[in-house]
């Protein structure tokens, strides 16, 4: 019985993983909540493997260091969660805190179950098998999907538009909206099931540099036949182009280091230290010969590349001038985004989510103590593999393991369509069956190939560790260790690596007591999950998912009252609140030109408390107030009360003083200024944004860039750009 429950427990495992990585959650990012699915599976699983194995049994449990380690981050991150629930944005720290819950939960769950070298031979063919598939993917955009994408779009651009971006039929993009989704449209990146290039560069990297190894170990005990060897290369091959282009620099880098690892330990096996030394020293010169040559070859990618650097530069600057002011818990789990505009440099060109270095963002978000277990972490993994890197587990005859996760690993597939079709709104995933098909074909046919390695085979403990560093490289300058379908292999890796190394009984023996006590706190966390995010969340989005619905429809009661659901059933969120006010916003609008219904009396006090509710939610969001200026600027023009003038120019204050070298917003605030005849004030910000364009050395951001626009609706202010009305503000 003990057995057909791990069977069970093993091919969940291996199906859970799957759908993490063909449903990342970053379309969604995981602080708007899309990996909440996912979390409250895995501790589902983890909850039904306590009772069955640990509770039932008092079984042993893998456990040292390094897990204790992992878990401390968890910990103190949850801890910087729960403190940013009253100092940040609440929805977003309790999203991301179970993010983090979730991926610690499958990564117990792998040491827990995948214990025999053949179930990490597996778990691994399974990854390298989903790599092929999504290489598959990547190609066939290219080639099919992204042509007929644009063939649509040149036919009908207003259509396309307004469907991207969930608008009403009579809805208009505006036109900085429309570039930014026309660069995307017209780039010859795939993304597969990710929303960037950059994480399917990382995902894809990753498991390339395994799968090599893999070959390469299978080539030396010969394990796999000529025929089964050169057809995985061929797949793998696959993977290798698809990452080309991607265009991804981080992933070529992190590909490359990947391969002088596999060089100098000769496909993960214990290395020679001299010999090692020799061979990664002669690499790393061919390396920098080779990389001299194509960039002055490519002058073209040479700029992009300093460009690239330069960038992330800004970012990490930025990043620790926020853990500075913020040491001990950081900003707090999924509030970079709103914090970072306070640090980001006159010079820097985005507004990221992230630092795009996965030890700043975790040291950014949840403070010094987390870096330091992150630190920790990974040296106790590295110190382990490399003093047992010499040790392996038998091979085994028997293929239970690899059947089970074989089953799972499609049983996966099942998942995905299932949490696409359920979690449609919070996911928003556009995974068809279709695209499931080109995924499978090729991930059945390399797991198929590899049966004969993943049985029969051995699996050199240093391969997991290589593949976990060429992440770690990937992710020290892309960041997206809080995303599921990147973290997610992060460690599953560390798992397997530490599995690998395990010595016979090293493992401890759990009593009931402790597993009923480990029991009654998966449960608790379980409810806590339900009550605090996944319920709120998975309901809030299905209503406004019908309210865009009825908006469609042209349905302004329904959509209001579907938004006022939204908004009530996640009283945490801001993104039904935004909704919601720009929806009754719109209605005062209409009223107040028809004249009809005192606008004032009802709709201006059921939005005055809406705003409140939203500021309350994103007490450091710039934007919220930026896009609340403009609102009251509006008002003010149809209105013509000063009052709303007034408040327009207190967003705009509010904006400026959260982004403080934003040229536009001081442009915004100079004008709204400027028309409530406060002279000095006006001319003061005025100023302050002409002095922030000169440090802008970004040509699409300065303020002559006619696609720049201050939110004033009036057409003459309208068709003139911002630099030319901070010359008319000075002269006045």
């Amino acid at each position: 019985m003990k057995r057909d429950w791990k069977s069970w427990l093993l091919a969940a495992l291996a199906a859970l993983l799957v759908a993490q990585v063909l449903l990342p959650a970053d379309t969604v990012t995981p602080a708007q909540g899309a990996a909440l699915p996912h979390v409250m599976l895995w501790l589902l699983l983890l909850l039904v493997y306590l009772v069955t194995t640990l509770f039932a049994t008092a079984g042993p449990l893998r456990l040292g260091i390094t897990d204790l380690a992992f878990f401390g981050l968890i910990l103190w991150h949850t801890v910087a969660g729960l403190v940013a629930l009253r100092t940040g944005a609440p929805r977003p720290a309790w999203n991301v805190l179970w993010t983090w819950v979730g991926l610690g939960g499958g990564f117990f769950l792998v040491r827990q179950l995948a214990g025999s070298s053949q179930a990490c031979r597996a778990l691994t063919a399974v990854m390298i098998g989903l790599s092929a598939g999504l290489a598959g993917l990547g190609g066939y955009q290219v080639a099919k999907d992204f042509p007929e994408m644009r063939r649509k779009y040149e036919q009908d651009p207003e259509a396309e538009l307004r469907q991207a971006f969930g608008l009403g039929p009579t809805a208009h993009v505006d036109r900085l909206a429309k570039k930014q989704f026309e660069d995307r449209l017209y780039s010859p990146q795939p993304y597969a099931t990710f929303s960037l290039a950059n994480s399917l560069a990382g995902y894809l990297t990753t498991w390339l540099v395994v799968a090599l190894g893999v070959l390469g170990a299978a080539r030396r005990d010969k394990t796999l036949s000529s025929a089964a060897w050169y057809a995985v290369v061929l797949l793998i091959s696959g993977v290798g182009v698809t990452l080309i282009l991607t265009h991804s620099r981080t992933g070529y880098l992190a590909a490359i280091a990947g391969v002088l690892l596999l060089a100098a330990t000769r496909c993960g096996q214990p290395p020679n230290t001299a010999r090692a030394a020799r061979i990664a020293g002669f690499l790393f010169l061919l390396l920098i010969a080779t990389a001299v040559a194509l960039l002055q070859w490519d002058h073209a990618s040479a700029s992009a590349a300093r460009k690239s650097l330069a960038y992330r530069w800004q970012y990490w600057q930025a990043s620790l001038a926020l853990i500075k002011d913020h040491p001990g818990l950081g900003g707090g789990p999924g509030n970079f985004g709103d914090l970072y505009t306070a640090y980001k440099l006159p010079a820097a060109y985005e507004e990221v989510g992230d630092p795009h270095n996965f030890l700043l963002e975790v040291w950014a978000t949840a403070g010094t103590p987390a870096m330091l277990a992150l630190l920790l972490t990974l040296a106790c993994f590295l110190v382990r593999v490399l003093r047992q890197a010499g040790s392996k587990h038998e091979p085994t005859a028997a293929a239970t393991d690899a059947r089970t996760i074989a089953v799972g690993g499609l049983a996966g597939f099942a998942l995905v369509a299932v949490l696409a079709t359920a979690y449609g709104p919070v996911i928003e995933s556009a995974i068809t069956w279709g695209v499931l098909g080109r995924i499978l074909l090729p991930a059945a046919a390399c797991f198929a190939l590899l049966w004969r390695w993943i049985t029969i085979g051995t699996f050199p403990a240093l391969l997991p560790l290589i593949g976990f560093a060429v992440l770690c490289l990937h992710l020290s300058a892309s960041g997206g260790i809080g995303n599921p379908g990147l973290a997610g292999s992060l460690w599953l890796l560390m798992a397997l690596g530490l599995n690998l190394t395990e010595r016979p009984g090293h493992t401890l023996q759990v009593s009931r007591s402790l597993a009923l006590a480990a029991t009654a706190t998966v449960l608790v966390a379980i409810l806590a999950c339900q009550w605090t995010a996944y319920s709120p969340v998975v309901q809030s989005q299905s209503a406004l998912s019908a309210a865009d619905r009825f908006a469609s429809q042209a349905d302004p009661p329904l959509t209001t009252q579907k938004l006022q659901d939204a908004a009530n059933l996640d009283p945490l969120a801001t993104q039904p609140r935004r909704r919601l006010v720009f929806d009754l916003a719109q209605n005062w609008l209409v009223r107040r030109e028809i004249g009809t219904d005192q606008p004032h009396s009802t709709l201006r006090a059921q939005l005055d408390r809406q705003v409140k509710a939203w500021l309350e939610n994103a007490p450091h969001s710039s934007q919220i107030r930026r896009e609340l200026g403009h609102l009251y600027l509006r008002f003010y023009r149809t209105s013509g009360e000063q009052p709303d003038l007034r408040e327009a120019i207190r967003y705009y204050q509010a904006a400026v003083e959260r982004y403080p070298h934003s040229s536009l917003l001081h442009a915004h605030l100079a004008w709204a200024h400027h028309l409530a005849g406060n002279r000095d004030p006006a001319r003061l910000a005025a100023t302050r944004a002409l002095n922030l364009d000169q440090q802008n050395p970004h040509p699409d951001q300065r303020l002559d860039n006619p696609l720049l626009k201050i939110a004033d609706p009036q057409p003459d202010v309208w068709q003139t750009s911002p630099a030319e009305l901070m010359t008319r503000v000075l002269a006045n």
